[in-house]
């Protein structure tokens, strides 16, 4: 069975963990500098301060229907022996 939400430990933590950085300028990175690189929903399940999180399922992943999205490969049909 494919589980519908998963546990975000960040809730249950004494303190909320430094927020991630540029490599280079060292300054944090928000939802919206991450936008080019991954789909909005998927920023949001990562971002999120509630302890469980909901996942959704739409045929392909988030991240996966993005990548098609910017056509970085080809979806193809095969049929099954």
């Amino acid at each position: 069975m494919i589980p519908g939400n998963w546990y975000n430990v960040v809730p249950d933590l004494p303190a909320p963990p430094p927020p991630p950085l540029y490599s280079g300028t060292r300054q944090p990175i928000g939802p919206d500098d991450l936008a080019p690189l991954f789909p909005m929903e998927l920023i949001a399940q990562e971002v999120s301060g509630e302890r469980f999180v909901q996942l959704r399922y739409h045929g392909m992943s988030p991240l996966l229907s993005h990548m098609y999205d910017l056509g970085l490969f080809e979806a193809v049909s095969r049929s099954q022996k």
